[in-house]
């Protein structure tokens, strides 16, 4: 695996790195890869494939139409027996 060094770091930015790091139980090498990975978008085959079957999930579901009734209505309607 690679080394990065970096050279002039901001003290604040690595500040806030390692808050986030601190906070999320991560080291700051763990922390910094997650950011990359994130914002360089190198994850977006598993946000693709989470967003289809999000997608297919919405389209199996039955729009509401005229007439239908509401969940709550229907729960309105079973205490009411």
């Amino acid at each position: 695996m690679a080394i990065l060094q970096v050279r002039d770091f901001p003290d604040g930015l690595y500040d806030a790195l390692t808050a986030y790091a601190h906070n999320e139980n991560r080291s700051i090498s763990q922390q910094t890869i997650y950011f990359l990975k994130r914002d360089l978008d190198i994850d977006s085959s598993q946000q693709l494939r989470r967003k289809q079957a999000l997608n297919r999930m919405i389209a199996y579901a039955a729009p509401l139409g005229q007439g239908e009734s509401t969940a709550a209505e229907l729960i309105r309607e079973d205490r009411g027996r």
